[in-house]
């Protein structure tokens, strides 16, 4: 099972429960906060992401697929890795096409109305009895908000767009005034921890990816437990450049 706050960031003070002993001694402790205990589940989180209208149309949509998992990111100190994966850019865990229609029904369900959205969902990676078979998609949380962090950032270089401004647009018209046939990119974040030692300098990895990187910095200490220290953006148009960034980046 998994245990989590109910109010609470990304994967701080949660637990995998996966015995009977585990399961008595998350119990006895001294809990300050209302938990959450759910089914564990193993699949890739992919989030669909975007702006609504007035009408809970979507305006803008896109895609994030975490590689690594939260709370695996936390309790064992590991490197992260995601994408911003444009709709229209194939990604082997599934079809973007059906995925967007689902979300987009889904936005119509809530009633979500001119504000950005932020909705997590598994690609399971094995059959879960009454759950769902391998490859299906199954929903995990929705917030009525942009993504945390960088992601804004992540997804428009992705976009080649500002959501920012599609966001705007939607407050003041109630319509998108943002070009959204520009070039599309698979924008990939790759962070590293202050622990850690890498087999690459900082330098080195500026210098080989040069014409791909986009952004780089470090993350305040609130979610540096989450992220990591040190992330880079790089933006590529093959997702198999993508995994090479992050194989270089964060090799040991």
């Amino acid at each position: 099972m998994f245990a989590k706050p109910d109010v609470g960031v990304g994967a701080s003070s949660t637990h995998k429960i996966e015995d009977e002993a585990a399961l008595r001694s998350f119990l006895s402790s001294r809990l300050e906060e209302t938990y959450i205990i759910e089914q564990y589940v193993e699949g890739t989180i992919v989030s669909y992401d975007g702006v609504t209208d007035e009408e809970s149309n979507v305006v803008f949509d896109t895609f994030e697929v975490f590689y690594v998992p939260n709370s695996e990111l936390v309790e064992q100190q590991l490197d992260d890795f995601y994408i911003a994966n444009p709709v229209s850019l194939p990604n082997p865990l599934f079809s973007g096409e059906e995925f967007a229609i689902r979300g987009r029904r889904l936005i119509k369900e809530f009633g979500i109305k001119k504000r950005f959205f932020h909705i997590e969902f598994f690609v399971l990676e094995k059959d879960i009895k009454g759950l769902g078979n391998k490859g299906e998609i199954v929903g995990l949380e929705a917030n009525m908000r942009s993504p945390g962090g960088n992601a804004p950032d992540l997804i428009n270089y992705g976009n080649s767009l500002s959501c920012y401004e599609i966001y705007a647009d939607i407050i003041a018209f109630n319509q998108n005034k943002v070009d959204l046939n520009k070039k599309k990119y698979y924008a990939a974040s790759a962070s590293r921890r202050d622990i850690h030692d890498y087999a690459y300098s900082k330098q080195e990895v500026l210098d080989r990816y040069k014409e791909n990187i986009v952004m780089n910095g470090r993350y305040p200490s609130s979610i540096s437990d989450d992220m990591g220290d040190e992330y880079y953006f790089g933006r590529f148009d093959s997702i198999s450049e993508a995994f090479a960034f992050r194989d270089y980046l964060l090799k040991k």
